[in-house]
């Protein structure tokens, strides 16, 4: 039968057009979502701080956890997508990924345990770094007047630390081990 409503569901302005209240496209193109003033291509606005009332919700649609699902959102250079960000489920284990081009895990959380992994998809410490090269890690002072240092805290308190650099001790590296 024919359904009648009191409200409009689509109107059109001279600069909009409405669809119900709270779907907006305006006149430069943007389209907004729960704002009638976009000012990006696309703004969603959303007055939650609750995570199942997100924004934006993208869900894979296999629905179990037998499967390898990726729910992503793509950064793409036309016509090829160059990186994805989003939630991998690896047989109901969820984790957040950062992939490049050929779908290479670059960033990885895993959501059971926290850990991070860069190069890494099993991290097995807090932050787990993994490279094939000599260099996987570098610390550089942006002014030639300091050290590059890496400096080991215990309850806030400085406990060691390893340099090389302008003012160390001798030559090359220097290790200052606190009593640990």
């Amino acid at each position: 039968g024919v359904q009648t409503c009191a409200l409009p569901i689509l109107t059109v302005g001279a600069n909009a057009l409405t669809v119900g209240t709270s779907f907006y496209v305006v006149a430069n193109g943007n389209v907004g979502i729960n704002t009638g003033a976009p000012t990006a291509p696309l703004l969603v606005a959303t007055n939650t701080a609750v995570i199942s009332n997100a924004a934006i919700m993208i869900r894979d649609t296999v629905g179990n956890t037998t499967n390898y699902t990726f729910s992503a959102i793509g950064f793409a250079s036309n016509p090829d997508v160059d990186w994805v960000i989003g939630k991998y489920n690896n047989l109901g284990k969820s984790s957040f990924q950062i992939r490049d081009q050929n779908q290479v895990a670059r960033f990885h959380i895993d959501a059971n345990t926290g850990h991070v992994g860069l190069g890494n998809t099993t991290p097995a410490v807090r932050l787990h770094l993994y490279g094939a090269y000599n260099e996987i890690l570098r610390l550089e002072a942006s002014n030639t007047s300091y050290d590059a240092a890496l400096r080991f805290f215990q309850n806030n308190s400085q406990i060691g630390n390893i340099q090389a650099g302008v003012g160390v001790p001798g030559t090359g590296l220097y290790l200052d081990r606190k009593d640990f």
